[in-house]
């Protein structure tokens, strides 16, 4: 493949073969066969630089989302001449790519912003989502016959996704420059990057449903627990350890201790994953940001072992997932994608009949406006639900009703929106605020109430 400068060479040739015919000067014929000569041997220099190459990419499998990523790419030349000046461009895993070559192009700037950047160091690109990102461009200076070079550099700004077999580029305008060449092969790689999530000292919702103080538990129940429920007498098989001696003296038989058995409550996060956009939000901008929040959740539900249960769409099926630790949902949250079809008003009502009785449902749903709220809902009676409440990029204009306007949050402190009967708490995520804080403090908080009987 030929660049702009090749075109030069063979506009300057021809030029000096029609001066060498009008003048009759024979050395410009043998300067203008020098030039083709020379950019015939830069395009097979740049050619054989690419060919009989092979490559791996080592990284860890799994990595959080906006954290940096060590990748190490160890390259082999199979031939027996060394290659030079090779450049090693590895694609950007969070983007398909689907060229077959790759053309290095030198970003156009100016002499103050060349400066600029060469004393601040190496400059990320950046995606028009606020993800940094981007091809990788590695500079191979020497590579001998037969053997293998490692290059390490650190990929920042992944984003939320299982990503697997992305390509890698070897580029070369040989040692002239006066063309370019490319080959694409796809090293095995698998990379799954896990959601952000931060760690709770506290979330009200599940915390007043946990402990005994701070709720009126129904009647107790016989089991495995550690409170005391209540002597009987002794059955064939029961530990001589839950023996009650002193009753055991009175009655003249044996008779054993029982206890009550313990409550877990199970934490449902539905999420609402869309494959729209709407208010705002690109559906997978819009879906990263509930995963974040629902791997925050469910990071202080195992905490305090209390199962959890992810949900979502697939079309218009719902699909949920118990979840047999934090890595396991984290990993499913990875995975999740945009292709969910019912709004949030349907998705809570095409899970019911998938939750069982007594679990707490955290509908996570993205909102740019009062009208993106779910509307009332029929429901199990025994089924608490709370929202979370992710403001979208066009959330900063409420149509509030308020003097001097206000914020979603003000909005629902302040009572000025008739939440539904089974919504029993609410929790605002603002774009750029700090998940633990929103989660900790939620706006509005009557968690339990309705179970109570109050």
């Amino acid at each position: 493949m030929f660049s702009a400068r090749s075109l030069i060479v063979v506009a300057l040739s021809l030029a000096m073969i029609l001066i060498g015919i009008n003048s009759q000067s024979g050395w410009l014929f043998w300067l203008a066969g020098l030039l083709l000569a020379a950019l015939l041997v830069s395009w097979l220099e740049s050619l054989f630089q690419v060919r009989g190459l092979e490559a791996e990419r080592l990284h860890p499998p799994g990595a959080v989302e906006g954290e940096d990523l060590e990748i190490e790419i160890r390259v082999r030349n199979g031939g027996r001449f060394a290659r030079h000046l090779l450049a090693v461009i590895d694609a950007d895993p969070c983007e398909a790519d689907t060229r077959s070559r790759f053309v290095l192009k030198a970003k156009r700037r100016s002499i103050r912003e060349a400066l600029r950047e060469a004393l601040a160091g190496d400059v990320e690109a950046a995606h028009d989502d606020g993800y940094p990102g981007g091809a990788a461009v590695l500079l191979l200076p020497r590579l001998p016959g037969g053997e293998e070079e490692a290059i390490r550099y650190r990929r920042s700004g992944l984003r939320r996704g299982i990503y697997r077999d992305w390509p890698l580029y070897f580029y070369s305008e040989g040692t002239l420059g006066l063309s370019r060449h490319s080959s694409r092969i796809t090293p095995a790689s698998r990379l799954e990057v896990y959601p952000r999530y931060a760690e709770l000292t506290s979330f009200p919702f599940l915390d007043a449903l946990l402990y005994p103080w701070r709720e009126l538990l129904p009647a107790t129940t016989r089991g495995e627990g550690l409170d005391f429920y209540g002597v009987r007498e002794y059955r064939p098989g029961d530990p001589l350890g839950r023996v009650h001696w002193k009753t055991t003296a009175r009655r003249g038989e044996l008779v054993v201790r029982e206890f009550e058995a313990e409550r877990s409550i199970r934490l449902v996060v539905l999420l609402d994953n869309r494959g729209s956009d709407s208010g705002g939000w690109k559906a997978r901008d819009r879906l990263d940001a509930q995963a974040r929040v629902a791997a925050t959740a469910a990071a202080y539900a195992f905490s305090v072992g209390c199962p959890v249960t992810l949900a979502a769409y697939r079309g218009p099926v719902p699909v949920a997932y118990e979840a047999p630790g934090l890595r396991a949902a984290l990993r499913w949250l990875a995975a999740l994608e945009s292709e969910g079809e019912p709004g949030p008003t349907e998705q809570l009502e095409g899970l019911r009949h998938m939750i069982s009785g007594g679990a707490l449902v955290c509908q996570i749903v993205a909102v740019s406006s009062l009208q993106d709220l779910p509307a009332a809902s029929r429901i199990p009676q025994d089924l608490g639900v709370v929202w979370i409440l992710v403001e979208g990029p066009d959330g900063n204009k409420w149509n509030t009703g308020m003097e001097n306007g206000g914020s979603l949050e003000r909005i629902l402190r302040h009572g000025s929106v008739e939440l539904p009967p089974y919504v029993e708490g609410v929790a605002v995520c603002g774009r750029g605020d700090d998940i633990a804080k929103c989660l900790e403090n939620p706006c509005v908080t009557c968690a339990g109430l309705r179970r109570r009987g109050i």
